[in-house]
């Protein structure tokens, strides 16, 4: 996979590996698992192979490793990890632009600077 990481996402994730338990879940399908780990080990992120996941009913399986935080930009995902009571970053698209956010249970985000300081403010909860 030639696609460069979002700016600004190496740097937030590496930043909080030592505070947060990073999941990567992604929809691709099977077939693109060699590809997708390759893109891992080429992108600069701090990750755990094993916390990468290749299923479409991401919902469900944050919810089975008690997932709090799930960062998305695909509505149906979004609404689906509320359900499970799940707070979502919604990461502003083109094809999101109707769903309206609660600011709750969903957060819309522009950039990975938005997401930089929410997770700033989740550890000053803590």
């Amino acid at each position: 996979l030639k696609i460069k990481p979002i700016k600004g996402a190496v740097e937030t994730i590496n930043k909080y590996s030592n505070d947060f338990e990073f999941y990567f879940i992604t929809a691709r399908y099977e077939l693109a698992k060699k590809k997708t780990l390759e893109w891992f080990r080429n992108s600069g992120l701090i990750y755990k192979e094993e916390n990468i996941f290749f299923d479409s009913e991401k919902a469900g399986l944050a919810n089975k490793f008690g997932i709090k935080y799930f960062i998305d930009d695909n509505i149906d995902v979004v609404l689906n990890m509320a359900k499970y009571g799940i707070v979502c970053l919604l990461y502003n698209q083109p094809w999101n632009k109707e769903l309206l956010e609660d600011g709750v249970m969903i957060k819309r985000v522009y950039s990975w600077k938005d997401i930089d300081e929410n997770f700033k403010n989740i550890l000053n909860k803590k």
